[in-house]
Formats: C-alpha cells, sequence, structure tokens
C-alpha cells in the first residue's frame, strides 16, 4: 500500500503571513492514475480556532507525482493584530481512507510566531480615589487622567475607557429620586489629551441623611491602540448632608388647674424631615413651682427618626395640695443628647413655661 506522511513534525510561521503550508509525502507503489484520499483536521494548542487560524477540516485527493511526491496543503491564519504575545501552536493531524497507509508521522505543529514589536502603554487614572461632596452643592467632578508611554514608537494614540457607577449607602435613580445620577459612558481621549473630566448629579433633598457613599470605575477598552492600562481604577463619593431639621416645644406656654394631676406637652419636629434617628433630652427645672412639691420632677428622653412620630409627648404628673396658692410657674428645656450635632439638629423653643393654677378655696 502507498503509504502518506507530513514532510516535517513542525512548522513555524509569522502570524504577520496570511497563510501557513505543510507538506504531505506519498511513499511506495501506486498503480497509474490511481488517486489517493486522505482526511485533514487541526486540533487547537495555544491557538484558537477561529481566533488565530481557521480550523482545518477537510479531504484531499490527488493523483500522486512519482517526479513530485509532495504535495502542499495551505491553510488560513487570522487577520494580524497589534498585540504582544507569546508564541502560539495547533496541531494538523491526518486520517486516511482505505488503501492507504499512514506512516507514523501523521501529525504536525504549527507554531505561530509573535512579531510584533512591544505595545506602547498608555496609563489612565482617577486623579483622587477619594471625594467628598455637600449635597448642597450639587454634583459632583471626577478628573481622569492619561499619561503617554513616549519610551515605545506609536506610543501616543486615541484611548478610551468605560467609566461606570455603583451603588454604596447611596443610591442611584434619574431624574432625582434617589441620591445621585448614576452613569455609564465611555470616556475618550485624544492624541493631545491629558486629562478628561465626568460629572454626575447630587440630589438635594430636605432629609436629614448620614453621610451616604457611591463608587465610580474605569475599566480599559479591548482593542484598542494604544493599549490603556488603568491605575487607580476606583474613586469613593462620600456625600456630607447639610440639611437641618429644627425642634420646639407647640406650644410653649402651658396652663394647666392644680387638681388636673397630669399635663401632656408637645415636642414636634417643626421643620424638615429625618432619615437620622437622634434623641432630645427635656428636664424642668424651678422657679416658683417647686418640683416634689407642686409637680413631679421631669428628666426624660425622647427619640426621632425615620420611624418615628414627629410629635413626641412629655407627661408631667402634677401635684395637688391643699393650700391656697397664686399661680406658680417651672420651666422645661430641650437639649440634644451627646454624640448628635447642633449644626445640623436646632431648636426653636428650647424652653416651654407651665403655669399651675391653684385649685383650693377658703372655708368659711
Amino acid at each position: 500500500l502507498p503509504s502518506v506522511s507530513f514532510e516535517e513534525v513542525e512548522v513555524s510561521v509569522s502570524k504577520k503571513q496570511e497563510f501557513f503550508t505543510v507538506g504531505l509525502v506519498v511513499d511506495g507503489f501506486i498503480e497509474a492514475d490511481r488517486s489517493i484520499e486522505v482526511i485533514l483536521k487541526s486540533r487547537d494548542d495555544t491557538a484558537i480556532a477561529g481566533e488565530d487560524y481557521d480550523a482545518v477540516n477537510t479531504s484531499i485527493r490527488f493523483v500522486p507525482d512519482p517526479l513530485n511526491p509532495i504535495l502542499e496543503f495551505v491553510g488560513t491564519l487570522a487577520p494580524d493584530d497589534v498585540f504582544t504575545e507569546a508564541n502560539k501552536s495547533f496541531e494538523v493531524f491526518m486520517i486516511a481512507s482505505p488503501g492507504v497507509y499512514l506512516s507514523p508521522n501523521t501529525v504536525i505543529t504549527v507554531i505561530i510566531l509573535n512579531d510584533d514589536p512591544p505595545l506602547a502603554m498608555v496609563n489612565i487614572s482617577f486623579a483622587e480615589t477619594q471625594l467628598t461632596v455637600r449635597e448642597g452643592v450639587g454634583i459632583v467632578r471626577f478628573r481622569l487622567l492619561k499619561a503617554d508611554d513616549t519610551s515605545v514608537p506609536g506610543g501616543r494614540g486615541v484611548v478610551r475607557v468605560l467609566f461606570t457607577t455603583a451603588d454604596g449607602s447611596a443610591i442611584g435613580a434619574p431624574s432625582g429620586c434617589g441620591d445621585y445620577q448614576p452613569l455609564k459612558e465611555v470616556v475618550a481621549f485624544d492624541v493631545t489629551d491629558t486629562e478628561q473630566t465626568v460629572t454626575t448629579t447630587i440630589t438635594d433633598n430636605d432629609v436629614l441623611e448620614s453621610v451616604e457613599s457611591f463608587t465610580a470605575t474605569i475599566v480599559a477598552l479591548d482593542g484598542l491602540f494604544p493599549v490603556a492600562v488603568v491605575v487607580n481604577a476606583t474613586v469613593t463619593v462620600n456625600i456630607v448632608d447639610d440639611d437641618i431639621v429644627v425642634v420646639g416645644f407647640d406650644p410653649a406656654l402651658y396652663t394647666v388647674n392644680e387638681g388636673r394631676r397630669t399635663l401632656s406637652m408637645a415636642v414636634r419636629l417643626l421643620f424638615g424631615a429625618t432619615d437620622v434617628d437622634f434623641s432630645i433630652i427635656v428636664t424642668s427645672s424651678d422657679m416658683d413651682a417647686i418640683a416634689g412639691e407642686d409637680f413631679e420632677a421631669v428628666d426624660t428622653r425622647l427619640s426621632f427618626g425615620a420611624k418615628m412620630p414627629v410629635i413626641q409627648t412629655v407627661l408631667i404628673t402634677i401635684l395637688d395640695d391643699n393650700q391656697i396658692e397664686s399661680i406658680k410657674m417651672f420651666h422645661l428645656q430641650l437639649r440634644l443628647e451627646d454624640g448628635f450635632s447642633s449644626d445640623r439638629i436646632r431648636f426653636i423653643a428650647d424652653t416651654a413655661a407651665v403655669l399651675i393654677q391653684d385649685n383650693d378655696s377658703e372655708l368659711l
């Protein structure tokens, strides 16, 4: 039987070339005008079919020429790219049809040689890794910087990165429904650009809030030359609330009959809304009405917050006696519990006066 084998066990080709060629050698006696058929197939190694070369899966039928026993098969490589990478390889192997003997050399390795020069690397980075902005300012600006690689020919060119925001405790939503306007956009640097600015909107509301944050990231887009290398890829934005709430007695003057025994006083969130929990301390102070004789001393804590009523109540016990007295008065004061900011939680009518009317009369 005639035998067929590859001429070589390995062949190298530049990735800049469009084609690769392998030789098939026919040996042995062959009847005149008789054709031979072999099937060639490829299998990936580090080179991937469809990315680095066109997959081989073909049948070849030919009539050998005794004067030229070598047949060439030509395969196709993928278009050249500009990226510096390691050499890659794949294999081509043969399957014989009936009547053909395959010699041991039935597999050939095709090595695709990288011959691109070193690539230019352009550094893209955020100018800062932390940004702090007051809610009332309404916007935040992100500065992106570009540094060209001048050591490599062609190191200057247009590069692009994808800019994306992501929620943290601050929630992104369009049309002012959240804490900020979310963004996802491509930022392009021209040859002469060294800096670009991206701006998004901060929502200014009238709600007392804690510091909230979100992040922005940049990633290089693939397939560009020069290659963008991202440094300092993430920046955290802290939104500092500048809203206030106002708390006070409402009303700030009460009159109670001594015989009533209890008095309910209202402390109200007079202005603003809050997502922050905070506490108010209410204490009493004597005037001509004396704690323990005319009323029970007050030292109580009231809590306000997102899930709390905007009106809180202080209950005061009035002490009744059998003495004929003139109208007496004592005061109640409001103060913030320790640990809360007086810059953002303020008082109007932080002192209330309570007048106690006597209910006793002279015996006749």
